[in-house]
């Protein structure tokens, strides 16, 4: 059996899909855009990866999104809070203390998804 994907990449590169899908681009074009391979491209898409901020920021330029878009804010707007610690982030040098930003988030991200009530299957 594969190793299990983190669900924040998953979701991350959900995102990432639906906004190249949308944008009418192969993952070949995006991929050539960001100076990487497509298998490394695809690899965010998939969520076996989680994407950089750089990459993100890079494909929100690309895709014509907010950067925000990608990290599950609705329609790509941050509140007040989730602007500040996002910009406290990118700020941060000390790559131990990015760490555990990214664990504490890892860690919410989980648990809003465990709590989350699930939806019924839409009928097709």
């Amino acid at each position: 059996m594969g190793e299990e994907r983190e669900p924040l990449a998953v979701a991350i590169g959900n995102r990432i899909r639906l906004a190249r899908e949308a944008a009418r681009l192969s993952q070949a074009q995006i991929a050539l855009r960001l100076s990487m391979g497509v298998s490394r491209y695809r690899s965010y898409e998939l969520g076996d990866v989680l994407a950089p901020v750089g990459v993100l920021i890079e494909l929100a330029r690309i895709l014509k999104r907010s950067a925000c878009y990608f990290l599950g804010a609705a329609d790509g707007k941050l509140s007040d809070e989730d602007r500040l610690l996002l910009d406290y982030f990118q700020r941060t040098h000390s790559l131990s203390l990015r760490e555990s930003t990214l664990t504490v988030a890892r860690l919410n991200f989980d648990h809003d998804q465990a709590t989350r009530p699930q939806e019924a299957p839409r009928a097709q």
